[in-house]
């Protein structure tokens, strides 16, 4: 199969958890491993990146 080069995106990883970053502070995501919510500075290896559910007054919840 021609295409790119599948190590490509490795240079993307670091901007890509910045990003990520911002938008936990920004309350907007959670970071996780296996199912749990992680601080991404401590994370190590593949992370979820999933957005935090709204509480039924619409609220977001600060850590789940």
């Amino acid at each position: 199969m021609g295409g790119a080069d599948p190590d490509d995106w490795r240079p993307l990883m670091e901007p890509a958890r910045q990003a990520a970053q911002r938008l936990v502070e920004r309350g907007e995501v959670d970071i996780t491993q296996g199912g749990e919510v992680v601080d991404l500075a401590g994370a190590r290896g593949p992370i979820r990146i999933r957005r935090r559910r709204e509480l039924p007054d619409g609220d977001r919840p600060v850590e789940e």
